[in-house]
């Protein structure tokens, strides 16, 4: 979830176009950014596992908090999204930590920790439970519910386009959960189908 006026980051700083010139000359638009961006091809796992207490079983990446860290799942803007078990309930969950170029940002820091707080609001059938907000020495992170599936660009990519009857209902539910959170004062700007 972000919290904020449309057209700004995560720090608040404004997604403007503005033009850019490549070394070859040729002009290109690029938003304006004077906060550290997204690397696509950045290795997750290299600055993530950093902030891991070593695992007690060989088959986990490591551990946050007392959640045994079993995989990367994906990775977006702001933060890396793993999927854990969680020993003490029994149950898998995910955990979406801040990524590590924004760890040390103590404003990047207290926006994901307002934002993951303000989201723990919404309760809805078709918006994630979060279980809890935590926060180490490294980084903070939230503890969410694990939905086992796929995106619907997976599915389309897998399947083909999808028929009225489905686009509606996913639809529908899409709007049902943007509903309930915007009933909270939180707006979501990145909704997509991969999200």
């Amino acid at each position: 979830w972000r919290v904020g006026r449309e057209g700004r980051d995560e720090y608040g700083e404004s997604l403007a176009p503005r033009r850019v010139v490549d070394d070859d000359g040729a002009a290109r638009s690029s938003p304006v950014a004077t906060t550290p961006q997204r690397d696509e091809n950045l290795d997750v796992e290299e600055g993530l596992l950093d902030s891991l207490s070593p695992a007690e079983n060989d088959a986990c990446l490591g551990r946050l908090g007392h959640f045994d860290v079993l995989e990367v799942v994906g990775q977006g803007g702001m933060g890396v999204v793993l999927k854990a078990h969680d020993p003490r309930l029994n149950r898998t969950v995910a955990i979406k930590v801040l990524a590590p170029q924004f760890a040390a940002n103590s404003t990047a820091r207290q926006r994901f920790l307002r934002e993951a707080q303000a989201a723990a609001a919404v309760t809805h059938p078709h918006v994630i439970t979060i279980h809890a907000v935590e926060e180490n020495e490294k980084t903070p992170y939230l503890v969410m519910e694990y939905v086992d599936g796929r995106s619907v660009r997976e599915k389309v990519d897998a399947e083909g386009s999808l028929e009225l009857k489905e686009i509606l209902r996913i639809g529908s539910q899409i709007a049902a959960g943007l509903a309930a959170a915007h009933a909270h004062g939180l707006v979501h700007r990145d909704i997509k189908p991969a999200n």
